[in-house]
Formats: structure tokens, C-alpha cells, sequence
């Protein structure tokens, strides 16, 4: 943002403090106008803050406020994930399109030693528009965790399934369980044993929730690998719960 725009932006941002405020005093016609006008400054700012951080839409269906959603980003430390998952997530929940309280679990090979470091100066630093949504950062990064574990080893995606089952056990809702969402930001090499994994130690309950599995695309490396992949994912996912996209 230029210079130009930072004063404008400014400028409109005075411009409506003291027009509520102008409008509140007058409204309220106080006696001591010195006095009124030191208790209510502080309100007004607080006010307008918060209601610049309450400017996300409620765009959520009402069917995915009965249960709690959890998406596991799988392969959540690597590029894809940071400069694609990780900001589209966060574009999502700025417009209203995921529930406010949703769960975000990463899950890669690699030991993260610091989270919250890793949260606000890698993931954030890929964020857009923090002009207008930068009050939603703070928020939006509490919901997301993170673990380790291997992608070949079945027993490694029980942790997982522990984590995401603490997470549907706190949601103060109608209806037990949890919807769960696997997105795998990973190479096409490790989609079998993932999905192989997560089919034997994460998945939930049908009565319970749905399950939906994100995969990218180039899905193989050209129309026989790629059969080959749908023929070995098939018995671990059935296609209803299968979406291909373009990153």
C-alpha cells in the first residue's frame, strides 16, 4: 500500500471516530461535555474496533453448525501448504465460509519446534489483504495446530484421530461427533500410504459425520499413473467423498 493510500486510509478511519463520537455527544447532550467526552473516547475506539473485526459474513450453511469441522492439512509444512492451503483457508474464514470455530490440524514429517512461531512468521506471512483483515489473523491462527508423524506408518494417524476426537468432544453443539476434512498438500508419491493410513486410524463414524478427502492435482504423472492411483485409493475412499482440484 502506497503512502497515499495509508493517509486516506487514515484519514476515513478519523473521519468516523469523531463522527460517532460527534453524533453520540449531541444524541446524549451532556451537561459536563469535558467530563462526557473522557469517560466515552475510549468506548468509541473500542467499538470501532471491534466492530472492523466483526465485518465476517455468516455465509456458513446451518448444517455445518450442528457438529464441529476439522481439516487436517496434510504435508502442512511445505511450500503448498504455506503459500496456497494456509491463505486460502484463511480467505475463507475472512468471508464468512467456515464455521468461526472450525479446527485446522497440521500434519507433516517434519518437528516443528516452535508453533506459534512457525504460525505468525511463516503461515501469516503469506496472508493477503491484511489491510482490511488483519484483525482476523490473531483469531484464525488459534485454530490451527500441529503434529508430527510419518506418512507409511498406519499406527502414526491413531495420534491424529486422538487429537481431532479432543477437539469434537469440546464442541458445545446439538449432535455428537464431527465432520472431518483431509487436505493433502503432498506429492502424489505418498497419497496411498496417506490415504491407507487415515482410512484405518482417522476416519469418522458415518452416523457420526462425513469425511471428504482433497487431493491436488496433476493427480499422477499422466493417464496410467493416474488410473494406477484411483485403483489403489478406491478401496479406502469411495468417490463421493473424493475431490480433484487445481491449486
Amino acid at each position: 500500500m502506497s503512502e497515499s493510500e495509508n493517509y486516506c486510509r487514515f484519514q476515513k478511519e478519523v473521519n468516523k471516530f469523531f463522527d460517532v463520537l460527534r453524533e453520540r455527544t449531541l444524541r446524549d447532550h451532556p451537561q459536563e461535555l469535558c467530563e462526557y467526552l473522557m469517560e466515552n473516547v475510549n468506548k468509541v475506539a473500542a467499538e470501532l474496533k471491534e466492530e472492523v473485526c466483526e465485518r465476517i459474513p455468516d455465509a456458513v450453511s446451518p448444517e455445518l453448525g450442528v457438529r464441529p469441522l476439522t481439516i487436517v492439512v496434510l504435508g502442512a509444512s511445505g511450500d503448498l501448504a504455506k503459500k496456497k492451503t494456509f491463505p486460502a483457508l484463511f480467505q475463507l474464514y475472512c468471508n464468512g465460509m467456515l464455521p468461526r470455530d472450525v479446527n485446522i490440524l497440521g500434519y507433516a514429517r517434519s518437528t516443528m519446534e516452535d508453533v506459534e512461531k512457525w504460525k505468525k512468521d511463516t503461515l501469516a506471512g503469506f496472508f493477503t489483504r491484511l489491510d482490511e483483515r488483519g484483525c482476523h489473523v490473531g483469531n484464525f491462527l488459534r485454530r490451527i495446530s500441529y503434529m508430527t508423524g510419518s506418512y507409511d506408518r498406519d499406527e502414526d494417524f491413531a495420534r491424529p484421530n486422538e487429537r481431532i476426537l479432543q477437539m469434537e468432544e469440546a464442541f458445545q453443539g446439538p449432535e455428537k461427533g464431527g465432520n472431518r476434512l483431509f487436505y493433502l498438500a503432498l506429492p502424489p508419491s505418498v497419497f496411498v500410504g496417506v490415504c491407507r493410513g487415515l482410512s484405518k486410524g482417522a476416519m469418522q463414524k458415518p452416523e457420526l459425520g462425513w469425511v471428504r478427502l482433497i487431493v491436488e492435482k496433476p493427480f499422477g504423472r499422466d493417464t496410467e499413473t493416474s488410473e494406477q492411483l484411483l485403483n489403489q485409493l478406491e478401496p479406502l475412499f469411495n468417490e463421493r467423498q473424493v475431490f480433484r482440484i487445481d491449486h
